[in-house]
């Protein structure tokens, strides 16, 4: 069966946290974690992706979900070309490491430039926080060989008026946009693809279909664009609003030899 090509894929792993900044967009927290039968049904339909975001909550107390997404990838052999997750830098895993290592591995099976990396959020949100619970970054997190970047959040940057950025000051954010989507028919193009979407899929623990930057209450309201476990993808997507081209977006033009290495690899 085709499947779905996604420029870049965001997952929300979990809705844990040690933390609760001021600025964050999820507001409330939960137990909540992302489960098996949500991580099948995405890599069910999304069969490759230049960029896979790892987001929550905190990353690093859900590595059991986070193993069970490496592992799926591997076994279902999906094309991915970069993985980024993203962490606040309090907790130290040598099993993060571990993780990513495996499937920095995989990665350059695929494409010797590609690579799994962290980014630590560094902002005065986190920074207050942190202060508060007496908890300070982990420096071993920036020595490691997967340190990508610092997140950086200035004061000047404005936030979407979502979570517990609805209690800032209005003049520091913003209504929050839904992303406009577009996707492009391959259908009589490709032996392996029926779509190529961009620029990003989320998709939360529950699989909703839904907007990066808000709560998980307005993911399974206002912004629920269907569920990856029920509903086709694509389908849903057209269905709130994303466009079909028959011009190629710019995500399209990727190098010819990254087109041959999907096609090499999909063989």
């Amino acid at each position: 069966m085709k499947g779905t090509y996604v420029e870049n894929l965001a997952i929300v792993i979990t809705e844990k946290c040690n933390l609760d900044c001021g600025h964050c967009l999820r507001g409330k927290k939960s137990n909540k974690s992302i489960t098996e039968d949500v991580v099948d049904a995405i890599f069910d339909q999304v069969k490759g992706t230049d960029l896979l975001s790892i987001c929550g909550g905190e990353p690093t107390l859900a590595l059991d979900e986070l193993e069970y997404i490496f592992k799926t990838i591997i076994n279902k052999r999906i094309f991915l070309r970069n993985v980024f997750v993203t962490i606040n830098g309090t907790i130290y895993s040598e099993r993060l490491m571990s993780l990513l290592s495996m499937i920095d591995s995989y990665i350059k099976g695929i494409d010797p430039s590609g690579k799994a990396q962290i980014g630590v959020s560094y902002d005065r949100y986190h920074i207050e926080d942190m202060k508060s619970r007496n908890l300070d970054y982990d420096e071993r997190n920036f020595r490691s060989p997967f340190f990508g970047k610092l997140r950086i959040l200035n004061d000047s940057h404005i936030l979407f008026r979502e979570g517990n950025a609805e209690n800032l000051d209005p003049s520091l954010t913003k209504p929050l946009r839904p992303m406009k989507m577009t996707i492009l028919d391959l259908e009589q193009k490709s032996e392996y693809l029926s779509y190529l979407v961009g620029p990003l899929v989320t998709i939360n623990m529950e699989g909703t279909i839904t907007e990066d930057n808000t709560t998980l209450e307005k993911q399974s309201t206002i912004y629920n664009y269907g569920n990856i476990k029920t509903d086709n993808l694509v389908d849903s997507l057209l269905a709130h609003g994303a466009k079909i081209t028959k011009n190629k977006p710019l995500y399209y033009y990727r190098s010819e030899r990254e087109k041959r290495l999907f096609l090499t690899y999909t063989k």
